[in-house]
Formats: structure tokens, C-alpha cells, sequence
């Protein structure tokens, strides 16, 4: 198990999408999109992205997009909760399964009500 940082966590999220370039373009959110963050948090805690957004409807596409670029955002904000957190991953993922570790492990932490559907 390794440490890691805001900081660390904000570069393995840059690996996450030079691995899988396809996040960069899940389509312009709408209103109704709200309806679909289950299933945006379960494909993101699943962490499989074999089959690009797999069985993802085009909402839970937009939604999971738009929550790794706000915990992006959140890693680099100055006094943000996040920004001082650290979380603990396998040392024998690649970076980009790191990644997806501290996304499910902040999952976990922040809203363990949507974590525990999942």
C-alpha cells in the first residue's frame, strides 16, 4: 500500500484520462442528468473500463464526467477538504487503477450513502 496525496491523486487522475481519452467526451449535461448519478457512482466504483462506458446510459456518461472534473477541480482548491485528504491504494495498481482506487475510496468517505448501493 502506498500513500496518496492531493497532489499524487490529481496526477494519476491525469493518467486516468490519458489511459481511457474517451471520458473527455461524454456530451453536454442536462437538467434531467441529476436522475442518473447512481448509476454514474456505480460505474465508477465498478471501475471497469474495458468496454468504454459499458452499459452506461448516455446521462450516467455525462454525470460520471462531470464528477471526476469537479474532484479534479476539488484536489487543486486551496483549503477544499479533499485537497488536505490522503488515501491508501495497492502499490501494484498501474496509475490509472490508482485513480479509480482514490475515486471509490472518496466515494466511500464523502457520501457513504451513495458508496453503499453499490
Amino acid at each position: 500500500m502506498i500513500e496518496i496525496d492531493a497532489e499524487k491523486a490529481f496526477e494519476l487522475m491525469y493518467e486516468l484520462y490519458k489511459a481511457h481519452p474517451w471520458l473527455n467526451n461524454p456530451g453536454i449535461m442536462r437538467p434531467e442528468d441529476a436522475q442518473a448519478e447512481g448509476e454514474a457512482v456505480a460505474f465508477l466504483m465498478a471501475g471497469d473500463f474495458s468496454k468504454k462506458w459499458g452499459n452506461c446510459r448516455p446521462a450516467a456518461r455525462r454525470v460520471a464526467a462531470s464528477l471526476l472534473l469537479d474532484f479534479m477541480r476539488k484536489l487543486r482548491t486551496p483549503g477544499h477538504p479533499i485537497n488536505m485528504s490522503s488515501w491508501h491504494v495497492s502499490a501494484d495498481l498501474s496509475a490509472w487503477r490508482q485513480a479509480l482506487a482514490v475515486i471509490a475510496l472518496e466515494i466511500e468517505r464523502s457520501h457513504p450513502h451513495l458508496a453503499s448501493r453499490h
